[in-house]
């Protein structure tokens, strides 16, 4: 966020489609979404929509972080801060893109051994 004011701020840097004000401030609650990290690898998730939040706060050990956010047909939504699910479900979104396919699509969740066995990370492929 341009500017750290102390308090609690989230923004949407990127949504994958067009939202009116009252969408936007649905979409950014993530209160009442699922963390796509607790989910059982190969979990399936249909995608409607998806997007970025940009959050700031003041009160978690790194305050300034980005969230995942992804909108089912049916309106569930799940959320994480993992860097490599967000560069896999980037990738699958700008190849959709280049072949200008704008259809809903589903991904499936994966959780992966890291190459030098330091833990797992989160990542996912179109279905």
């Amino acid at each position: 966020m341009s500017e750290n004011t102390g308090k609690f701020e989230s923004k949407i840097i990127y949504v994958s489609k067009e939202m009116n004000a009252r969408e936007r401030i649905a979409f950014k609650n993530i209160s009442n979404s699922e963390l796509i990290n607790s989910l059982a690898t190969d979990t399936n998730i249909p995608i409607s929509y998806w997007g970025v939040v940009e959050v700031h706060n003041p009160r978690n050990e790194n305050p300034d972080y980005q969230v995942v956010i992804v909108v089912t047909p049916d309106g569930k939504k799940y959320h994480t801060s993992s860097n490599s699910f967000f560069m896999a479900l980037d990738e699958i979104q700008c190849e959709l893109d280049a072949a200008d396919d704008k259809d809903p699509f589903g991904v499936k969740v994966q959780k992966k051994q890291s190459k030098n066995n330091s833990g797992t990370f989160l990542t996912c492929s179109l279905i």
